[in-house]
């Protein structure tokens, strides 16, 4: 058999030149797809998962070309993987990348009177006057700072929070159905209003949340805490807090504070030894979740322990927009 001559081989790599370079020449336009995807997400960033599966889609035509389907099949992998890392990390670059600037949660937890409502106002002013904050919403990364609370922070919450606290029915409002009007409350509440802000990157300042139904219904009421976990889970969605502030009171102390106020709700009323439960729950919340839950002492006067707040927050700020605060 003789030497193929230089035409011949010219022509053998003329015919398969297409083939071989086909599945590189379709991956390259997949990564392209997928900025542009990366730059038109919604702020969920759900479309990359979609990405692999188109590239993936593409298979078939490759081995149309007449490349062996192994070769095919590697090469697919190879490009949904790339691609989906090219977009994600393009997504995580972008300002308004939710991967890269998901909102905040910061939850205030607490017994009655150990002045949550108080310090909240007072993180509100001091976060509308801190310049590295004020750095990160002129430049959108923190879009809003919304403060809310549990029960009451929509429209149906409102309703809600009238039936659980200031309700004087004469028939007792029962256990299980305290517990779901909360989970009620709260499913709207995330669905309405903590979503939305977190996947716009904002800051969403809250007055309770799950740690006050455990505290609360779990370990004041008796009730189950698997039910309230299952719960909590339905209503939030997989959604938890960045931060929890503990306001760190005794009970009998929180209730003297609540007593001077005037009008009790419904909530205040109950005996000593129920709320000497619910803090109970919260110290064990505590130990339970120490890298989420900050206990705050709420004893001293209220601007010595806003200052422990504000020390709190502004590590925070440092850990989770350092990069944007150095440039800054």
């Amino acid at each position: 058999m003789g030497l193929a001559s230089d035409s011949e081989i010219e022509g053998a790599l003329g015919q398969h030149e297409k083939p071989l370079l086909a599945p590189y020449y379709q991956g390259i336009s997949m990564v392209l797809v997928g900025i542009f995807l990366s730059r038109q997400s919604s702020s969920d960033g759900r479309e990359i998962v979609a990405i692999p599966a188109v590239v993936l889609r593409l298979a078939p035509a490759f081995v149309d070309v007449g490349l062996p389907l192994k070769f095919c099949t590697f090469v697919q992998y190879w490009w949904a993987f790339w691609a989906f890392w090219v977009c994600r990390c393009l997504i995580a670059l972008s300002p308004d990348g939710a991967m890269g600037m998901e909102g905040k949660l910061i939850v205030f937890e607490g017994v009655e009177g150990s002045g949550k409502s108080t310090q909240i106002l007072h993180l509100k002013r001091w976060l509308q006057t801190h310049a590295g904050f004020q750095h990160l919403q002129s430049q959108g990364i923190i879009p809003a700072l919304i403060v809310t609370r549990e029960p009451g922070g929509t429209s149906l919450g409102t309703a809600l929070r009238s039936l659980l606290l200031e309700s004087q029915s004469a028939v007792p409002l029962q256990s299980q159905a305290e517990l779901l009007l909360y989970a009620a409350d709260r499913a709207q509440h995330v669905e309405e209003v903590i979503r939305p802000a977190l996947q716009a990157g904002s800051w969403v300042v809250c007055d309770r949340f799950i740690d006050s139904t455990v505290a609360y219904q779990g370990y004041g009421r008796g009730l189950s805490l698997s039910l309230i976990e299952q719960l909590n889970q339905i209503a939030t969605q997989g959604i938890s807090c960045h931060l929890t502030l503990w306001l760190q009171l005794n009970a009998e102390a929180g209730l003297a504070r609540s007593q001077s106020r005037g009008q009790l709700d419904r909530m205040e009323q109950a005996n000593l030894q129920f709320h000497q439960q619910v803090q109970q729950g919260f110290e064990a919340l505590a130990v339970q979740y120490p890298e989420r839950i900050v206990p705050i002492d709420a004893t001293p006067r209220e601007m010595t322990v806003a200052q422990q707040i504000q020390t709190v927050v502004e590590q925070r700020l440092q850990a989770w927009y350092g990069t944007h605060l150095q440039a800054y």
